[in-house]
């Protein structure tokens, strides 16, 4: 499909890229959107209060499908997000993150999956994580399978948002993205969307997904924070699968843990415990974390 000006009609997809100083990789993002094999796109970078060089790189982009949108201040990524479903104008949703690259055919291959049943409203796709000379495949297994994919979604990993397409109504009535959580808001999100519409996968490739130390995911507080609210607001989604929320306890703790939050790990390994008392590993976490140093806050 040919370029469309979206000033002159509106796109069928909207793709909304947030991003915070990450000049150095933001060009490889934008690029694999622009470069899409469907082109009937408009890109809406929004600029969560960068102090580098952000805004002078995208104007050097001469593509009418592109728009910026600087917010005064840092939000977080939540709130950039929802800034940009606000300004976008097209039926589906994407997503993509600035330091992250879709594969050419990624809109393509789900504009396929959505032109087959009009009763899906989210389509994802398996993704590949580079981090340093290591490499491997995430993917929606149970969704690509057409299997019950609900113990799936305790995981949360396979969900990441620049896999995601999303009907705009569905979107809409999910709410957006939870300014209140400073991590694992598409998690969060991607539950509620659950609720609300069918969801289908590509089984291909669709994203390079790229670790990287500044990320959100490199900052221990954010995501303690962002399991805790998961944890709490969505318990009952574990409530037949007692191993999954285990575990989950488990990453709790040893995030608390490396924050010298002692009692809190204890509390968090002592609930994964209590839920799968034969799991030995727990016992022994246990005891480093009794034995670590604490926090000053504690």
């Amino acid at each position: 499909m040919g370029l469309v000006d979206s000033r002159v009609m509106p796109p069928l997809v909207s793709v909304i890229l947030p991003t915070h100083n990450r000049r150095r990789t933001l060009s490889r993002a934008v690029d694999s959107v622009l470069s899409q094999t469907h082109g009937d796109l408009e890109l809406i970078v929004v600029d969560d209060g960068s102090t580098d060089t952000t805004a002078e790189l995208i104007a050097e982009y001469d593509d009418p499908r592109l728009t910026f949108e600087a917010l005064a201040r840092q939000a977080g990524a939540a709130t950039a997000r929802n800034r940009g479903i606000e300004l976008a104008r097209g039926q589906l949703i994407a997503f993509q993150d600035s330091d992250d690259e879709w594969v050419p055919g990624k809109l393509e291959s789900q504009l396929e999956v959505f032109d087959r049943d009009a009763r899906i409203g989210w389509v994802g796709g398996r993704h590949r994580v580079v981090a340093g000379s290591e490499a491997w495949t995430v993917g929606p297994t149970s969704i690509i399978a057409g299997e019950d994919h609900r113990a799936e979604l305790l995981d949360g990993r396979a969900f990441v948002t620049p896999t995601w397409l999303v009907r705009r109504e569905v979107l809409a009535a999910a709410g957006g993205f939870r300014q209140d959580m400073p991590c694992l808001e598409d998690w969060d999100l991607i539950f509620r969307l659950d609720d609300l519409c069918e969801f289908a996968a590509v089984d291909e490739v669709i994203l390079t997904r790229y670790a990287s130390a500044d990320s959100l995911f490199g900052n221990a507080d954010r995501q303690r924070i962002g399991l805790e609210l998961i944890l709490a607001d969505h318990a009952g989604r574990w409530r037949d699968h007692p191993a999954a929320l285990a575990d989950r306890h488990r990453d709790l703790a040893r995030l608390q843990s490396r924050l010298g939050q002692r009692r809190q790990a204890l509390r968090s390994y002592a609930t994964a415990a209590s839920l799968q008392p034969l799991r030995g590993r727990t016992y022994g976490a246990m005891v480093k974390a009794l034995l670590a140093p604490t926090s000053s806050e504690e």
